[in-house]
């Protein structure tokens, strides 16, 4: 437990030294004016508690516990918080950092930042107070033989905002709880696992934090959809005669040591880090010979699903993904002992590459009308382009309809006898409003089509993998 500002308690049951605290005890009944013990429910414990902490901390096996106090803060000025021990029985203070397992937090900075809001829009009511706390928390992590350490500090940010009644809504204001239950705990995993202490993936471990316009921190486990999110981001460029094969952009906090093995292992490169743009890149080997169907992005992408969806384990996944990438590569040994390299074959490449013209579209509009009340609607669109000597059969259109929850029409252009596809269009939650319609608003276009894609991609290549037969429906002719 954590005892932040003598009135709020952290608990870190995530922690390794887990306190066992039972209610009511004698000290709560000798005293149940001031803790208020007729209050027995909370809504994050299933037992009965106290409100004052104190009271709460009695019961537990130790006397002394950290503290941190958040001190009064002049407006834009950095203030060092009070850190250290507090003893329960003596009511005394040892200033001094905190340490837990092989972690030590030094120092916690915080910086607030008001501002008072007198607009009677529907953001804010009137006179409402928005008070922007950051912080810079100094933490030392040691190694499990307390050899080595490193320095980092992590920054974070919360929100209160005071409504024009009095209240506080602390809701946005989680840094300190997140800190002890979910930062510190990776970080105690990290070291637990005797993983090379200059490669911890900060960037992942950083988005464990409340960050600005993101203040749940929702940042999850790397999983196999991250990796073939990553895939996705695949991009291929020709630099001075060489092509420079990269991935994980925007998704910095998911490229870790693991899926860069795995890339590496399938392709036969070897991924290096780069700070500036925080994606992972290699030269490209001269792979074009091998390659007889489909674009070489189209090949190569090809290449990397059938291979992460053959060989994804998502226990090493657990055990590496909080490795960072070397800058200089990958040199440390993995886990990955066996890769099983598939080469697609023509049918499956035809089909990867109708999937992948697929384009998705999805669109809130509306129409104002004079006097009359205005119109909304939604827009929903697929469409898969021939560009290609490749027919999708009656089968594989249906696959798609099932899977997508569409019915697609084909289609050909009056005016270009090139432009012919399969295509769905729907309108949805046509209705009039008694307000003021919307312009024209992209509701998600780009992750439609990527979970579409995703979705059809997993689909046939489960079949290519372990249903050969009932693969074949979907490449032979009608």
């Amino acid at each position: 437990m954590i005892l932040i500002n003598d009135c709020d308690i952290i608990r870190a049951d995530k922690l390794n030294e887990i306190e066992t605290v039972e209610f009511p005890n004698s000290t709560c009944i000798s005293t149940c004016q001031w803790c208020k013990l007729r209050k027995i429910v909370h809504k994050d414990y299933n037992s009965c508690y106290c409100e004052n902490p104190i009271c709460r901390l009695k019961n537990t096996r130790s006397t002394i516990f950290p503290f941190i106090n958040i001190p009064f803060l002049q407006e834009r000025i950095w203030t060092e918080c009070e850190i250290g021990y507090f003893d329960i029985i003596k009511k005394t203070k040892d200033y001094r950092p905190i340490k837990i397992d092989h972690i030590i937090i030094n120092s916690i900075k915080v910086l607030r930042i008001s501002q008072q809001h007198h607009s009677y829009g529907y953001r804010y009511g009137r006179d409402d107070l928005e008070l922007s706390y950051s912080y810079e928390i100094s933490v030392e992590i040691y190694n499990h033989e307390n050899e080595q350490h490193i320095n980092h500090i992590f920054t974070s940010n919360d929100l209160i905002r005071k409504e024009p009644w009095g209240e506080y809504d602390k809701s946005k204001a989680l840094t300190m709880k997140y800190l002890f239950q979910k930062t510190i705990p990776l970080l105690i995993e990290y070291v637990k696992y005797q993983k090379p202490i200059n490669l911890v993936n900060f960037n992942y471990i950083e988005k464990t934090l409340p960050q600005r316009n993101n203040y749940t921190s929702n940042v999850h486990r790397f999983n196999k959809s991250d990796a073939l999110n990553i895939i996705y981001s695949m991009e291929i460029k020709n630099i001075n005669g060489n092509k420079i094969i990269r991935f994980g952009a925007r998704m910095g906090e998911y490229i870790n040591f693991y899926i860069a093995n795995l890339i590496n292992s399938i392709l036969n490169i070897n991924l290096k880090y780069d700070i500036q743009t925080k994606t992972i890149y290699s030269e490209l080997p001269y792979i074009s010979q091998q390659r007889t169907y489909g674009s070489l992005k189209e090949y190569i992408s090809c290449l990397l699903y059938l291979g992460i969806i053959k060989n994804y384990n998502d226990n090493l996944a657990k055990q590496e993904y909080l490795i960072a990438v070397p800058i200089e590569g990958l040199s440390l040994t993995s886990k990955i002992n066996f890769v099983e390299k598939l080469i697609p074959s023509k049918e499956l490449i035809q089909i990867f590459s109708f999937f992948s013209n697929m384009d998705a579209t999805h669109f809130q509009d509306g129409i104002t009308r004079v006097g009359r009340d205005d119109k909304e609607w939604k827009e929903l669109s697929f469409t898969f382009p021939l560009l290609s000597d490749f027919r999708p059969n009656m089968a594989l259109i249906q696959k798609i309809n099932e899977l997508l929850q569409i019915k697609l029409t084909f289609y050909q252009s009056k005016n270009d006898s090139n432009s012919i596809g399969y295509s769905y269009f729907e309108i949805y939650d046509d209705d009039y409003i008694g307000g003021l319609a919307c312009n024209r608003t992209d509701l998600g276009s780009t992750e439609l089509r990527k979970t579409s894609f995703h979705k059809l991609v997993c689909a046939i290549m489960d079949y290519y993998l372990h249903k050969p037969e009932e693969f074949t429906k979907f490449t032979s002719n009608n």
